[in-house]
């Protein structure tokens, strides 16, 4: 009878940064703390761009792009932003990678990266023979 197995539900959240980064990895899957702690902290920088950029004001925090709005920041925010967003993707990942890890990435391959884990952790897909 075929049962239920744990370690072939999900892929793992491996990930390589190679060749921008020497540094490869498995993430610790989140718990249910990490991934509240994740959204409220997503949805704190949200409220926090939005008061920022002058054209969300009125927009609802659900319906902000919060990596596509940073392109609408002056530099030194743009860089400040990065700095929190960063954090709050090291804390889902249980600090592996790092927040000083995250940063040293390109902007364009650091955004794919929480982009992949956001939608890895929040909508998985599950492999099939997973079990019954």
């Amino acid at each position: 009878m075929a049962g239920f197995d744990a370690s072939q539900v999900v892929e793992a959240l491996a990930y390589t940064f190679k060749p921008f980064l020497n540094q490869e990895g498995v993430i610790r899957e989140p718990t249910d703390q990490q991934i509240s702690d994740f959204l409220a902290g997503m949805k704190a920088l949200t409220l926090e761009m939005r008061d920022e950029i002058p054209q969300l004001k009125d927009t609802d925090p659900e319906d902000i792009d919060l990596l596509g709005a940073m392109e609408s920041l002056d530099p030194e925010m743009t860089i400040h932003m990065a700095s929190k967003l960063s954090v709050v993707y090291e804390a889902l990942c249980s600090g592996k990678p790092s927040k000083e890890d995250l940063l040293r990435l390109p902007p364009r391959i650091r955004n794919v990266f929480y982009a992949w884990l956001q939608k890895q952790v929040m909508d998985p897909e599950v492999k099939t023979g997973a079990g019954t």
